[in-house]
């Protein structure tokens, strides 16, 4: 895993999450809402936002982490200029990761 792609694939600004929150499109499933923003110039990356109540702090950590690998693998040599927000949802907790790399990858095929 390179650091660089790391740093550079996620959105960390409160403004540009608003943006895509706002003015994304979203798929849902039972397992997250995925919002998707194209931008023209600047930057695309990613941020998965996991809320109190999803659980602990050890649940949410774990969920982010699978998530934010299955983006990193997924967005790998794909446009570099659209935005992606996930919040997962109650289901992801018991799901594998192969499951939820199945369902991120039929909710990136709908937005394509």
């Amino acid at each position: 895993m390179s650091k660089k792609y790391f740093s550079s694939g996620r959105i960390k600004r409160t403004s540009e999450i608003q943006k895509t929150f706002q003015k994304g499109v979203r798929v849902e499933n039972g397992f997250f809402k995925l919002f998707s923003l194209k931008e023209g110039s600047s930057g695309g990356g990613f941020a998965v936002i996991v809320g109190r109540k999803y659980g602990k702090a050890v649940e949410r950590n774990r969920i982010k982490r699978v998530y934010r690998e299955i983006l990193r693998g997924e967005l790998k040599g794909s446009v570099k200029s659209v935005k992606l927000l996930l919040l997962p949802r109650g289901l992801s907790k018991k799901t594998s990761y192969h499951q939820l790399k199945n369902r991120v990858g039929e909710a990136l095929q709908t937005l394509k």
